[in-house]
């Protein structure tokens, strides 16, 4: 069941349609200060989460009417992004940023009355890419589904090239030893490890993720620096 259900919502979709077009190509400009700074959390992930998400049967998992508000947040997601962020509300601060863009005036237009119901969808989105949050929706869980996406990746090269992009961002510009945050880095996977990682199993899958994990951890654990 699409999310609103209101009269001439099916003939608002060729709206969205040019509006996700115009989404997209803003994601440059969403993310310069990221693009400069970070080597995961990037223009490139959020263009990454977008092809896996239209090419693969999760897109069959969200409602056709829909998928312009999930594209919101999925380009929002981690619009905010410091490794140091205050009660490690990047999430939160994300969903903010993106209640004061264009993007979301721009969505005030079409949804109107049903304003509330649509924030709240979005910003549901958004805060469930948090490590631990709650995926009580299918669209949730395809959400997390992708943002964890790497920790399935089959080649064992791009898997640890991810992962390392990853830690950089909590070693430059913050000047720390990699020594320093192996401990937090093994306790973060390890916490992973203990879990199913994939709602659904038709796309990525569950084994070579934890193997992945597993060597990684194994790896971290006979660092010697």
């Amino acid at each position: 069941m699409a999310l609103l259900n209101i009269n001439g919502y099916r003939s608002m979709k060729n709206i969205f349609s040019k509006e996700i077009v115009s989404l997209i190509s803003d994601i440059p400009n969403i993310y310069l200060e990221h693009d400069k700074t970070l080597k995961y959390h990037n223009s490139k992930h959020i263009l990454d989460f977008i092809d896996k998400l239209i090419n693969t049967e999760y897109i069959n998992k969200i409602h056709e009417e829909d998928i312009y508000f999930f594209l919101l947040a999925v380009v929002y997601h981690d619009s905010v992004y410091n490794v140091f962020s205050v009660n490690n509300n990047n999430e939160g601060r994300s969903a903010d940023l993106f209640c004061n863009s264009k993007h979301f005036y721009k969505l005030l237009e079409f949804v109107g009355k049903d304003y509330d119901l649509v924030k709240g969808y979005i910003d549901g989105l958004i805060l469930s890419t948090k490590f631990g949050a709650e995926h009580n929706t299918i669209d949730k869980k395809v959400m997390h589904d992708i943002d964890y996406s790497g920790f399935a990746n089959p080649c064992r090269f791009r898997y640890l090239q991810t992962q390392f992009n990853v830690i950089d961002e909590f070693l430059i510009p913050w000047d720390r030893n990699l020594i320093d945050i192996i401990p937090k880095r093994i306790e973060f996977l390890s916490n992973i490890n203990k879990t199913k990682i994939y709602y659904f199993d038709d796309v990525f899958s569950e084994e070579v993720a934890h193997d992945n994990i597993n060597f990684e951890i194994d790896f971290w654990n006979n660092y010697k620096g």
